[in-house]
């Protein structure tokens, strides 16, 4: 469901409502989840696509069905965007055209007796295909938003014998280079541009990867506890990116924290 609300709120950050080209959004779900079906209607009221939901006993599957399979190609076209011109402040005009294009697969299940793990990859590509200033054409609409993603996820619990209910887990997220701001483009001499360009305010990020670690280890069906590690390597990186000057905040430390639960009853 986190990966369904992060596509949503990618669509809602790159194409307003009402912009998105219509058609039906296939989403996956485990059997029977009612929380998927609330999803599914918030994105057809916001984004106005109907949402075919098909449950995940129906996706292609490895190793006795123990691993399951799914991938998704799409593209997104939007055309009139609101346009406001610096020199006309109180007019706005529908022009140009956009596009957004991409993969998603991924794999998930239990592969052995209490060893599960995801893993899924995504590729997105947007371009600006005509716009009022020619310069921006062929560039990225949407620049944060990382071209290639790769996340991997494992745990491990002991389902039997003298450690039972202990398990260890971790995960890797890695992401592809991205930048934000605007980049420099021909613009008329001024005062405040006299070579003819504007100033960049483009802020750039170097591909990068977050690992976690986790350990826990389960009582009784009332008391629990574990302990996690957030980005184990302790790496430094924009979790935001705006521009040069602002809207630019770094990514968690590296974070020691444990959990101890009581169910009760």
């Amino acid at each position: 469901m986190t990966h369904l609300r992060l596509v949503a709120a990618a669509l809602a950050f790159a194409f307003p409502v009402g912009a998105v080209a219509a058609g039906p959004v296939l989403m996956h779900r485990d059997p029977g989840c009612p929380c998927c079906e609330k999803w599914a209607q918030q994105v057809k009221a916001q984004f106005g696509r109907a949402v075919r939901v098909v449950d995940d006993a129906n996706r292609p599957a490895l190793m006795n069905d123990r691993l399951l399979l799914s991938a998704a190609v799409y593209q997104i076209e939007q055309t009139n965007r609101i346009f406001n011109p610096p020199e006309l402040t109180t007019v706005y005009l529908q022009v140009g055209k956009v596009r957004s294009r991409g993969i998603e697969a991924e794999a998930t299940g239990e592969i052995l007796p209490g060893w599960r793990v995801n893993g899924g990859y995504t590729y997105t590509r947007t371009k600006y295909l005509e716009d009022t200033q020619p310069q921006y054409e062929g560039l990225s609409l949407t620049p944060i938003i990382p071209r290639h993603m790769i996340k991997a996820f494992t745990n491990y619990t002991v389902p039997a014998g003298t450690l039972r209910g202990a398990s260890v887990g971790g995960s890797v997220t890695w992401f592809s280079e991205t930048f934000g701001g605007t980049p420099s483009i021909v613009v008329p001499v001024s005062v405040a541009t006299p070579n003819g360009r504007s100033i960049s305010s483009v802020v750039r990020q170097p591909a990068y990867a977050v690992v976690d670690l986790r350990a826990g280890y389960k009582v009784s069906e009332q008391l629990s506890l574990s302990v996690n590690v957030a980005n184990v390597l302790d790496k430094t990186y924009y979790a935001r990116i705006s521009s040069t000057g602002r809207g630019n905040y770094y990514g968690t430390p590296r974070t020691v924290f444990a959990t101890l639960r009581f169910a009760y009853p």
